[in-house]
């Protein structure tokens, strides 16, 4: 699995192992509330880290182990293994460094960079389990073992958490939390801490270390993508025609989400889209999938649309504004050979791999009714 967005390749945390139990017993909460604090404030560590989404009674394979080692206050480098897709990201404040995959070709060692324009900051990405547990209302110890459950409002996530961690020389060593938002599939994160205040330095990859992936390629003349491909740049535009009215008015965003997961079945059509930074399951617009899906890195509001006929179905071409278009640009490099989700009215309207790093603020979603194009068209031009 590929840890979106950002709680994606972000979500992590830290660690040490050995020493003593700790310091003596007091109260739980306040003693388990205390080590967090303490590992919050660490100056170094390694963590190594697994994670599943469960959707029902659909649970993804668990991802990792991601090796990551956080330097306060802002900088974080993880790996996540994967053969020839293996990915390295290294992350500075708002600035990202995604080491290109062997798969993409022979630029070993060359990686990309992005501004991040919103998302977690670096330490609440790092810590987003550890902070979840700070909320736990209900805590219970059995030696340097801490069992906890409560609610959480911490890092644009709503919900309930559980879990248990463990103490040793007065910081947090394991910890084994679940996360269930308010709307949305249960996280749960297993990570173990070594090299607390002790963990090597991220260092920043040099100037000729940086490079750029391949641009989308343009569009045909009549305005489509060329085969095989679910986006193009530049480009005449199609041939507009004539789409219905919607009756009534028509309310929604379009949200591009990473895809984590699916499965065949449907799963609730919540009818809205979720909250931007919620982790969400949304079903195909067909009804015949199911999506995980990621906090949303792009959300528009408004677009100039096109629409076009092939083939018997609507292929709806849209621009964005420039803001939005340089954000949809970085959610591809982020992205760069994985899957999004294009959603709307609480449904994936469409799931392509993206193929490039560039769209120049043009996309498009094929495969449309002329009843939903309607409705799209409708609700990015309100």
């Amino acid at each position: 699995m590929h840890r979106t967005a950002v709680v994606a390749a972000l979500g992590l945390l830290l660690a040490a192992c050995g020493g003593s139990t700790g310091r003596s017993a007091g109260n739980p909460a306040d003693d388990m509330h205390a080590a967090i604090r303490r590992t919050l404030a660490v100056k170094s560590v390694r963590a190594m880290v697994t994670s599943t989404v469960t959707d029902g009674g659909t649970t993804t394979p668990p991802s990792g182990p991601t090796v990551a080692i956080y330097q306060a206050p802002n900088r974080l480098q993880s790996v996540t293994p994967g053969g020839s897709n293996a990915a390295t990201a290294i992350r500075v404040g708002s600035t990202l460094y995604e080491e290109v995959p062997d798969a993409v070709g022979p630029q070993h060692g060359k990686y990309t960079k992005t501004d991040l324009k919103s998302g977690l900051s670096v330490a609440e990405g790092f810590f987003l389990p550890l902070i979840a547990a700070q909320g736990a209302q209900n805590v219970s110890r059995s030696g340097n073992r801490y069992h906890f459950d409560g609610s959480m409002v911490a890092a644009a996530v709503k919900g309930a958490v559980t879990g248990q961690l463990t103490v040793s020389s007065d910081y947090v060593r394991t910890i084994d939390v679940t996360i269930s938002p308010t709307n949305g599939p249960r996280l749960e994160e297993r990570a173990n801490y070594t090299e607390i205040n002790s963990a090597p330095a991220v260092t920043v990859p040099p100037r000729e270390a940086l490079t750029t992936l391949p641009t989308t390629p343009p569009c045909q003349n009549n305005g489509a993508p060329p085969a095989g491909l679910a986006l193009c740049s530049g480009g005449s535009q199609p041939e507009p025609i004539d789409l219905p009215t919607p009756p009534g008015p028509v309310h929604s965003t379009l949200q591009v989400r990473p895809v984590t997961g699916s499965h065949q079945g449907s799963c609730p059509t919540p009818g809205t889209n979720p909250a931007p930074g919620a982790l969400a399951s949304l079903p195909s617009v067909d009804g015949e999938l199911c999506y995980d899906l990621g906090p949303a890195g792009l959300t528009v509001a408004h677009a100039t649309t096109s629409a076009e006929r092939s083939m018997g179905a609507i292929a709806l071409t849209f621009v964005l504004s420039p803001e939005d278009a340089r954000t949809f640009d970085q959610v591809a490099q982020r992205n760069y050979q994985r899957q999004v989700a294009v959603v709307m009215f609480g449904q994936v309207l469409s799931a392509p791999t993206i193929n490039a790093t560039e769209f120049n603020g043009r996309g498009e979603i094929s495969g449309l009714t002329v009843e939903m194009a309607a409705k799209v068209k409708a609700a990015l031009s309100g």
